[in-house]
């Protein structure tokens, strides 16, 4: 069947394509003549496509054309090689496909190091990068400009720059250090999200405008420097910073209109030294404080072999320590009078010495002397080191929030918590084998486990009611996985990339399977969806190209579009109602584009998909 194309003014539009021919993922497509633009997402995640032809009247491609087009290894172009030069948005095709030259009419045109077009800085694809100085004829660095660049270790970023675009830095972890050039007046969303080695940035007052999250993630950055001139500084700017740092130090000249627009803001003058006294004199108490509670746990540490301690947190009122013995850690909360907590502490560090106590054990004596457990605090910037044989217990209370560990963290069991919190050990714990979750815990929140690569298997308690957002994503080596009947949430994303993941058993309280929950789980076979899911959300099972069948429950009333998209193994779908019950499930756009099975079988007989 000829491909059948939809063209607006020279537009080729998003959706535009294929939209009458049966397979709507063409092994090659030829992009006609007299189409001028390629629109935005129209060949996004096209998966089957091999190759393109595109004409020489092409002078524009949209963002994210051609983005999640693994298979796309072959790319032509009907004009000459100066021609394709001067096509704007090229990178957005060349980001993410395997592809690495284009065939011109009159030679080939190989992808360079750096792609900078009409001034915008828009792709570098050395991701071994270690510097980088951008050239003063650039006005934009782009989006994903230098995303997943892991080495970049410094970049210079010239005057001329005005904009610096969506996750433009995203995932540059060994970047330390910033100086955004006065000329710059737009960063934008995410720009600098997950830069989890920065730890200052300099921002001029030609800064009109941060857009949400642009430092998401950021954990360790503590100093921001501004301009003297800001006029407009807004607390919702620096949003994502108090999630990442609450204690983070604002810098900015006395008396400047910068400084006098943060005295006006009480959510921002905590964050200036200069401005906030009596926080000055309340950490020169606490400090007081901590030296007596540092003398004495020094005191009880200094014959006991693999132990340390670090107060993480002072008040006039308390302080929180930390005290690791081996493979067992703990968090305490002592108060200004030593000799209320000073005997506890002994019987802590008493246990915490003896090797042949479980954590079971130690966790019992805890409770039985009440010795006083507390959570990690927000601003909280330490490092966690398993014992020499690569296990960790941690003692604590409440939400266990996000810390560091090192990679040799193979072993884990908590105690006493009972929330694993947002990011919690997100892309620390690569070597991480085993995790024991206590029957304490009622939430695993967003993020918690990502990028646990190694982490084969969790048993997740009865206790537990939700499981957020990508909380166990590309846990690459999670084989199976049984999600209890307590939980009635299971946030999007939540088990995508797990491509060892081959089943799975959800409980009869969930209501939806939400958004991409299992999208490109490659080794999942076969799933049942359990009768008290009414929804089942887009994407919720892109790309599982293993699952060979489902079996639908009658409970089910929509299916929302590309729910089961590129499962090229799923011949078999059941519908446990009748055929009229089947035709009267709301069903969304192409939910089972590329799927080979041809009809659904019903209690009462077979309908077609």
């Amino acid at each position: 069947m000829a491909d059948i194309w939809e063209i607006e003014d020279g537009l080729l539009i998003e959706e535009g394509v294929l939209k009458e021919c049966t397979d709507k993922c063409a092994r090659s497509v030829t992009i006609p003549d007299g189409v001028t633009e390629i629109g935005e997402k129209v060949f996004l995640r096209d998966w089957k496509l091999t190759s393109v032809q595109i004409s020489a009247s092409v002078t524009k491609i949209g963002g994210s054309a051609f983005y999640g087009c693994e298979a796309l290894e072959s790319v032509k172009f009907g004009g000459t090689v100066a021609q394709w030069e001067a096509v704007k948005g090229k990178a957005e095709l060349l980001k993410n496909i395997p592809a690495t030259i284009v065939k011109c009419a009159d030679g080939e045109w190989q992808t360079p190091s750096v792609l900078v077009e009409y001034g915008v800085f828009a792709k570098c694809f050395d991701k071994s990068v270690t510097s980088m100085v951008i050239g003063e004829d650039i006005t934009e660095i782009g989006n994903y400009a230098f995303g997943d660049c892991t080495s970049l270790t410094s970049v210079v970023i010239p005057n001329s720059v005005k904009k610096i675009d969506y996750n433009a830095f995203e995932h540059c972890t060994s970047l330390s250090s910033l100086e955004i050039p006065y000329g710059v007046t737009e960063i934008g969303e995410y720009a600098f999200a997950v830069c989890s080695s920065l730890e200052s940035v300099k921002i001029p007052s030609s800064v009109k405008r941060i857009e949400r999250e642009a430092f998401f993630d950021c954990k360790r950055l503590s100093k921001v420097v501004l301009g003297d001139d800001f006029d407009n500084v807004t607390a919702e700017w620096f949003d994502s910073l108090e999630k990442a740092n609450p204690n983070y130090e604002i810098v900015c000249t006395k008396d400047s209109s910068t400084y006098k627009a943060i005295e006006l803001s009480q959510k921002l003058k905590t964050h200036n030294k200069e401005i906030a006294l009596q926080m000055a004199k309340d950490q020169k108490m606490a400090k007081i404080q901590k030296t007596g509670a540092e003398a004495l746990i020094k005191s009880l540490l200094e014959s006991i072999e693999e132990s340390s301690f670090e107060i993480i947190s002072n008040t006039k009122s308390e302080t929180i320590v930390l005290v690791k013995i081996a493979k067992n850690a703990g968090v305490f909360k002592l108060d200004t009078d030593s000799s209320t907590w000073l005997p506890k502490i002994q019987k802590a560090i008493e246990i915490f010495s003896d090797s042949s106590k479980s954590g079971a054990e130690i966790f019992e004596v805890i409770e039985k002397q009440k010795i006083p457990l507390t959570e990690i605090p927000d601003e909280a910037k330490i490092t966690l080191k398993a014992g020499s044989d690569g296990f960790l217990k941690i003692f604590a209370s409440g939400e266990l929030k996000r810390v560091y560990y090192d990679n040799s963290l193979k072993n884990l069991e908590l105690f006493g918590v009972t929330k694993i919190g947002e990011d919690a050990f997100f892309n620390d714990c690569v070597s991480l084998e085993s995790v024991k979750i206590p029957d304490s815990v009622t939430e695993i929140g967003k993020n918690a486990f990502g990028y646990c690569i190694s982490l084969p298997s969790v048993i997740i308690p009865n206790s537990v009611t939700k499981i957020g957002e990508y909380a166990f994503s590309k846990c690459k080596s999670l084989s199976s996985i049984k999600i209890p009947d307590s939980v009635t949430e299971i946030g999007r994303n939540a088990f995508a990339e797990c491509n060892s993941l081959s089943s799975v058993e959800l409980p009869n309280s969930v209501t939806k399977i939400d958004y991409d929950v299992f999208a490109e789980c490659k080794s999942l076979s076969s799933v049942i969806i359990p009768n008290s899911v009414t929804k089942i959300e887009g994407w919720a099972f892109y790309k599982c190209k293993s699952l060979s069948s489902v079996v639908i429950p009658d409970s089910v009333t929509e299916i929302v579009k590309q729910s089961f998209v590129g499962c090229k193994s799923l011949s078999s779908v059941e519908f446990n109602g009748t055929v009229a019950q089947w035709k009267a499930v709301k069903k969304g756009e192409d939910w089972h584009d590329h799927v080979p099975a041809k009809f659904v079988k019903c209690t009462d007989g077979e309908a077609k998909l």
